[in-house]
């Protein structure tokens, strides 16, 4: 594996991870490494050398096809954002999480360490806006903070937070396609924006989530029926956005309706793999085949389609076989999907 900069020129001491393995190996002075690696395709990670001039865009793993005797990765070259998160009081916030938003850009994250200080590395361009993205050490917290028009590469910026009121209160109804409490329904609270988890609650015998000490940000509601006995039938109503006001929100579960099939391998035997359920661009639900082949995917019964399955199928040591069946009818009860031949 060779590490270049953007005019080519090695990049001595960088880190290397390939395969799937934990350690890493650091590249020579010709920026250079070797690695003893499987047939199969391999995601490749390069952690930029600590330079004292010179800082380099964290890059995503790069896949390297099987077989391949040698690559080249180029780690790009940029611009360091630096800054502190200051609490309501003043304070060094450790471990907040911080959210960095170009236009045209996906967001970036970044964690403040143990002094509230934190550290990314830009590609050159325009401004940036720097936010408190909601969460402390992994938990939410009710604080807020933005400071918009950041050069990268200015001095440190100081984003100081303001405490938000705790003083609204969600309520959540699931009920059934029939309007029938749904008891022990799983619903999921996010924070619009937030990095921290959402929280998950269980509905009560009346079907009911009640959430306190929220703020006033808009949040994203989700419910699901789990393992409960008889909810095979239905599918998850969508998600909703909403601010917290005291206001009920009721989530009615919607009436699925099953397409079945086979998978079949290459040897006309049944065979192990998983199939996804498309409609349009939307990913719908997955599901696995059972010792015969089969599987079954529980779909909402008010979308009519037609459905888009994409199965892969079990290929040991190797990347799964991967087949596509385009206009699926839906309630479709013997849909056969057979693996190519080598």
């Amino acid at each position: 594996i060779h590490v270049r900069d953007d005019a080519g020129r090695p990049l001595a001491g960088a880190i290397v991870s390939a395969g799937g393995r934990t350690e890493g190996r650091t590249t020579d002075e010709a920026g250079d490494v070797t690695f003893s690696l499987e047939t199969s395709a391999v995601d490749v990670r390069v952690f930029a050398p600590n330079l004292a001039n010179r800082r380099f865009i964290p890059m995503s793993p790069a896949s390297v096809p099987p077989g391949a005797a040698e690559t080249t990765i180029v780690l790009h070259e940029g611009v360091a954002l630096r800054g502190r998160v200051l609490d309501p009081d003043g304070r060094p916030l450790a471990q907040a999480m911080v959210t960095i938003v170009r236009v045209g850009e996906p967001p970036l994250m970044t964690s403040a360490g143990a002094n509230g200080a934190f550290e990314t590395v830009l590609a050159p361009g325009p401004a940036v806006s720097v936010a408190f993205a909601g969460s402390v050490a992994g938990q939410e917290a009710p604080y807020a903070g933005r400071v918009d028009g950041v050069a990268p590469g200015q001095e440190e910026v100081v984003l100081r937070l303001t405490r938000l009121a705790t003083d609204r209160v969600l309520r959540v109804r699931v009920t059934s396609p029939d309007g029938d409490p749904v008891p022990g329904a799983k619903v999921s609270v996010h924070t619009v924006g937030s990095a921290a988890l959402p929280r998950f609650l269980t509905a009560d015998d009346r079907g009911i989530v009640e959430v306190p000490d929220l703020t006033a940000q808009p949040v994203i509601i989700s419910a699901g029926t789990g393992a409960i006995p008889g909810s095979g039938a239905w599918y998850s109503p969508r998600t909703i956005e909403t601010v917290p006001d005291g206001a009920e929100v009721v989530f009615a579960m919607r009436r699925a309706l099953p397409i079945r099939g086979r998978l079949i391998g290459a040897d006309a035997k049944p065979a192990r793999g998983t199939v996804n359920a498309w409609c349009g661009k939307e990913y719908y639900v997955g599901a696995g085949s059972d010792a015969e082949g089969a599987f079954t995917l529980s779909l909402p019964a008010d979308e009519k389609g037609p459905w888009r399955l994409v199965a892969y199928f079990a290929v040991p040591g190797s990347s799964p076989d991967t087949v596509e069946v385009k206009g699926v009818a839906s309630g479709a009860d013997d849909v056969r999907i057979v693996q190519p031949s080598k």
